[in-house]
């Protein structure tokens, strides 16, 4: 997944729409890594990836 994101970034959360639940990331230097397996096609999965700052402040919400 490549996605334009704020180098202000500090957690991503992401919540896939196939009942996997809800995962947070932490944003270190502008690296984070995820991964999942599921079974399925990934273009059903939905759901979505939110960006917050430092402080909690949403930043972005972009499309899974």
């Amino acid at each position: 997944m490549d996605r334009d994101l704020s180098p202000q970034v500090a957690k991503l959360r992401i919540a896939p729409g196939n009942g996997l639940g809800v995962h947070e990331v932490k944003v270190q230097d502008g690296w984070y890594a995820v991964s999942w397996f599921a079974k399925g096609n990934s273009t059903e999965w939905g759901g979505k990836l939110t960006a917050y700052d430092a402080a909690g402040k949403l930043l972005k919400t972009l499309p899974l």
